[in-house]
């Protein structure tokens, strides 16, 4: 009797090792109070009525892995359910996806949700939370992760998975799982949980934790949270699901942690100026007998009361040094609260948005700010523009500099070339330190026609025109020999010598033109017209000027032309007309360049 307890004992030890997970055999904790102890209840949903609150959430649409996310697979059932479903439809998989994106979003905190998994394969259902920084490359998770509180493709192993991502979506990305067992996981409601705040993240099933981590670095900014379901391989093969299938939500909570004593400002790991505001709050129900707040380990205020005007005032030795703020609360039993915030202090910021590319158009209003710690004042300010220009040295361009910072600058972009560049604020202060705050742009004003005056190409037998014209007169010829008489040029158009000859573009928003032309004698270029319009109707002449000319050995000049166009009318049409007749041996134009103002741009 002895021994096949033996073997059962073993053979549960070679499974238990094997697995790597031990099974949860007993029966869910459900816990339905909304009440948690040390947490304020923030957002909820217990999806009664008809409808989905449209004012919590949002319905995602659209291409989606190997299926389509649609609204019409979300529902309410009547009987306080939502219903993320997926189906089949002419041979299409759709599915349910909402989020709340805009609507409620948070850093840390307690989020939970309660529902029914189903029981299917080739997808997956999902609660998680997603920001735009989890799209960020460098500083790792901190800057934006997403946490997958739960995810389900494992519906016949009794397993889900949790899950972190950071770090982008490219060759940088980077993540971190865990796919615990839990018996009958599939089976029933059960509650799937995260407990996120300033050191790591802990996953809990039906109660019980089964995932503490920290990697990526904790994130430190808001989130929206997600309830989705997507189709996909990595779920099984959808074609041996029985559809439509779904999953049942009850409700969906979000807490917030409730502190004694919060540091509102500034917040932990964020980077702020030398004097930003501190401000703090102390819940009603403390009864405050002596409040003390410390920089460094140095006494910035004492008193019975939270300060109003309170600001950092510790010394500042070079930007982006670490600081910690310390709240210490004696509650009148003598009880002592402490809460703690580390965070970076600079004296320079510029407050354009600090995430992805920014392209900018037009008249830019850049918002600054310069903060000093106490014994600092400020000696010069300088606003500088540096073009960044790949294998090429330039000069920063001043744009601002005196000793004060008036908060803003009106930057009129259309006033330099499109490219990326460098906007730098700098701060100079009496004892000697430099402070500068970075932010790289890319400048987007202008849109460029450029006509080389190809001859037509050959494909099949058939010729196609190369030429960017909308409309020209017949008998233009495309002369291509003779490239070393024209300066290495084998790309010509001329006219045949009939009267009236023109060729017309059009071009949004015309701003200025170049023109490289070739002549027997300068005379004949002045037989050109040059003109604009804004309808193609009504034509103003243009006067443009020789902006440089080469002499040729035989008796041709390369003559460049350049104009300005009147910014006071929208002209989106240029005409070169040959109201005389001037054959190829006279005139020859191998080059047109015009530019015009970006759609999006705005002119002062």
């Amino acid at each position: 009797m002895r021994r096949p307890l033996v073997l059962m004992l073993i053979s549960l030890i070679l499974c238990i090792s094997w697995t790597g997970e031990i099974a949860l055999m007993e029966e869910p904790i459900t816990n339905n109070d909304k009440h948690k102890p040390g947490w304020r209840l923030v957002f909820e949903d217990d999806f009664d009525g008809e409808y989905l609150d449209l004012t919590k959430w949002n319905y995602l649409n659209g291409p989606r892995r190997d299926g389509y996310w649609s609204s019409s697979e979300v529902f309410l059932d009547g009987n306080g359910h939502l219903i993320i479903q997926v189906s089949e439809r002419d041979g299409r998989y759709y599915s349910g996806a909402i989020n709340t994106r805009n609507k409620f979003e948070q850093a840390y905190g307690y989020y939970e949700i309660r529902c029914q998994l189903p029981k299917e394969e080739g997808f997956w259902t999902a609660f998680w939370l997603m920001t735009d920084g989890a799209h960020l490359v460098g500083n790792e998770g901190r800057d934006g992760t997403e946490i997958d509180i739960y995810e389900s493709p494992y519906p016949h192993e009794d397993r889900i998975q949790h899950a972190l991502h950071w770090d982008g979506y490219g060759p940088e990305h980077k993540s971190a799982g865990h796919a615990p067992y839990i018996k009958d996981i599939y089976t029933g409601f059960h509650t799937f949980a995260l407990e996120w705040n300033e050191d790591e993240y802990i996953f809990y099933v039906d109660g019980r934790e089964t995932w503490r981590t920290a990697a990526g670095g904790v994130s430190q900014v808001p989130a929206f949270v997600k309830i989705t379901a997507e189709v996909g391989t990595w779920a099984g093969d959808i074609r041996k699901a029985n559809l439509p299938a779904q999953l049942i939500v009850d409700y969906v909570r979000v807490y917030d942690r409730i502190r004694e004593v919060t540091i509102e400002s500034p917040v932990a790991g964020s980077t702020v100026l030398a004097d930003a505001p501190v401000r703090l709050s102390v819940q009603p129900d403390v009864k405050v007998a002596h409040l003390k707040v410390l920089q460094n380990d140095v006494v910035i205020y004492e008193g019975k009361e939270v300060p109003k005007d309170l600001r950092l005032s510790a010394p500042l030795k070079e930007d982006d040094e670490e600081h910690r703020l310390m709240v210490l609360v004696t509650d009148q039993s003598g009880q002592v609260f402490t809460q703690v915030a580390d965070f970076k202090v600079r004296r320079t910021h510029i407050h354009l948005p600090e995430t992805g590319t920014l392209y900018v158009q037009g008249l830019l209003e850049v918002p600054g700010q310069v903060g000093l710690a106490p014994q600092e004042k400020l000696e010069n300010c300088t606003l500088l523009l540096h073009p960044v220009r790949a294998f090429e040295e330039s000069e920063p361009i001043v744009l601002y500099s005196a000793e004060t910072w008036p908060g803003s600058f009106s930057l009129d972009t259309l006033a330099f070339a499109d490219g990326a560049y460098d906007l730098i604020l700098q701060a100079r202060t009496t004892l000697g330190n430099l402070s500068e705050a970075v932010r790289r742009l890319v400048i987007r004003n202008w849109e460029r026609l450029e006509e080389n005056f190809e001859p037509p190409g050959k494909w099949f037998g058939g010729t196609f025109d190369r030429l960017k014209t909308i409309e020209r007169s017949a008998g233009w010829e495309f002369p291509t020999d003779q490239g070393d008489i024209f300066f290495g040029d084998t790309t010509r158009i001329a006219s045949s010598g009939v009267e009236g000859e023109f060729l017309l573009w059009e071009h949004p928003r015309l701003r200025s033109f170049r023109l490289v032309v070739y002549a027997r004698d300068e005379a004949v270029v002045a037989d050109m017209e040059l003109a604009v319009s804004a309808d193609g109707d009504r034509w103003q002449m243009l006067e443009p000027k020789v902006e440089s000319k080469e002499q040729g050995d035989q008796g041709w000049s390369k003559i460049s032309l350049m104009g300005e166009i009147d910014p006071a009318y929208e002209h989106n049409y240029f005409r070169l007309g040959l109201p005389a007749a001037i054959d190829k041996e006279r005139l020859q134009i191998g080059y047109l360049e015009l530019w015009g103002v970006a759609s999006g741009a705005t002119e002062n």
